[in-house]
């Protein structure tokens, strides 16, 4: 998938995960938050842990129209 879009790399900071959305929206308005996995989920077991811990960041968009 990354190699299709012209990334020779697996991006690893939140900037290059986050510029893989483009223009499409956050589900819930405004840009895409990019967040670290274990935050993406509010209940999730590690929630509470550092940034850092998290091996990926996540992001739920919506497509335009």
């Amino acid at each position: 998938m990354y190699g299709e879009a012209g990334i020779a790399f697996r991006p690893r900071d939140r900037q290059s995960v986050s510029s893989l959305f483009g223009d499409w929206g956050d589900l819930y308005g405004g840009p895409v938050r990019t967040v670290p996995t274990a935050r993406h989920q509010t209940g999730h077991q590690f929630a509470a842990v550092p940034d850092y811990v998290s091996a990926a960041y996540a992001g739920v968009a919506i497509k335009p129209q």
